[in-house]
């Protein structure tokens, strides 16, 4: 029996509860042992599904992304994710679940960004903190290589656009990094390359590639 929209959302509801609360619990662990400042990535599943050891080597890093992750979720659980990390740098990505699942609009999912950096700068004065551009996406066909499991997003191409205008403005207004790897990663039309993409939002191995090769110019 097929399940209805309905059900397969309150279902997926269920598991990113649960998979937030998994992660977040390692994440205590991982703080108690840690010796040394790291740089923090701070986001959703695209920096949750990066391999930092891979794309970004000899550099002393945690991944603190979280698939399902709105900018809500990062304001809930930056004590545990950033604060109690001690970080020497921030890298945040974030604001396409936003948009994608709860539908709010880019300005509204300002609204909340703007909260995280504001709570970020009146604890870390003087850290650097790296803002990502939200990535752009585009409209995948189902294959085998995303197993059948698309992310439709050609339509927010211009929402993306204008939730980065705020983010760079953000940026300046808090004395953050602005980095824009959109432009890296699109096509004329603002969506994403297909070739970095498999299923239409997350980045494949050739598009974390692009990524880290621009973001490695802003780490220190």
């Amino acid at each position: 029996m097929k399940m209805d929209t309905k059900s397969e959302s309150k279902i997926m509801d269920i598991f990113f509860e649960f998979y937030n609360s998994k992660k977040n619990k390692s994440y205590r662990r991982e703080n108690k042992k840690l010796e040394n400042q790291s740089i923090v990535f701070f986001g959703d599943s695209i920096t949750d599904r990066c391999e930092l050891a891979k794309y970004y080597p000899g550099i002393n890093a945690l991944n603190r992304g979280i698939s399902g992750n709105t900018t809500v979720d990062l304001l809930n659980r930056i004590q545990v994710s950033v604060f109690d990390a001690n970080p020497s740098m921030i890298v945040l990505l974030i604001g396409i679940n936003d948009m994608m699942n709860v539908h709010r609009t880019a300005k509204e999912t300002a609204v909340h960004y703007e909260e995280i950096l504001k709570l970020l700068r009146e604890k870390y004065k003087d850290i650097p903190i790296v803002c990502q551009s939200v990535y752009p996406g585009y409209d995948a066909e189902k294959n085998n290589v995303n197993k059948g499991i698309i992310f439709p997003l050609k339509y927010l191409a211009n929402e993306i656009i204008e939730l980065n205008g705020y983010i760079k403005e953000l940026c300046e207004k808090y004395h953050c990094t602005y980095a824009d790897i959109h432009s890296h990663l699109k096509e004329d039309d603002n969506t994403m390359n297909p070739a970095y993409s498999d299923d239409g939002c997350h980045p494949n191995e050739e598009g974390y590639k692009v990524i880290s090769k621009v973001l490695k110019d802003y780490l220190r």
